[in-house]
């Protein structure tokens, strides 16, 4: 998530093993050290808010971090709060949530065709339609991006090809 020389990787791991929280940290290391451009996408929008709301938190974990969120209010609501859709931080990183559904993808899809992500991590890909998942690819085309699939691989769509495929960065992790 975090390496900027790897610009495609699918990671698959079971349920409750920690990727979301591990994501949201190297998001934030990604946003405060880069000028990055960072959507998460997810099914639905509490899922996107999981990684938003642990990545926020660790925006608390020690007080540079904490310096770099550019935030026009108290800060101790921000963290409290831990819904917001969009963050910046004061060199220019931004980081969006945006959820997958069919609704939601096509009317976001077009106000966000500007945004030019230069990093979308999509959680739980596998339950992404191909579809939706094209639309999503389109905020990275035309500009040298990262994507990252998060998931397991319920489905064969996009995020079961990304393991076949020589352009993505693989990993695996079992319940061993």
């Amino acid at each position: 998530v975090y390496e900027p020389s790897i610009r495609r990787a699918a990671i698959k791991t079971i349920t409750q093993y920690g990727k979301s929280e591990v994501a949201s940290m190297a998001l934030v290391c990604a946003a405060v050290e880069r000028k990055e451009k960072i959507l998460i996408v997810s099914p639905s929008m509490k899922q996107s808010g999981i990684i938003m709301g642990k990545l926020i938190g660790h925006f608390f974990d020690h007080p540079y971090l904490t310096s770099m969120i550019e935030y026009y209010g108290k800060l101790e609501q921000l963290k409290s709060e831990r819904s917001k859709n969009r963050i910046t931080t004061r060199n220019g990183s931004e980081i969006m949530i945006l959820t997958a559904e069919a609704k939601t993808v096509a009317r976001a899809a077009k106000s966000l065709m500007g945004f030019g992500a230069t990093l979308v991590l999509v959680d739980e890909s596998a339950l992404i339609p191909d579809t939706l998942f094209a639309k999503i690819l389109r905020m990275i085309g035309g500009t040298d991006g990262k994507l990252v699939q998060l998931g397991n691989p319920f489905e064969e769509n996009h995020f079961d090809r990304a393991f076949y495929s020589k352009r993505y960065y693989k990993i695996s992790i079992d319940w061993r």
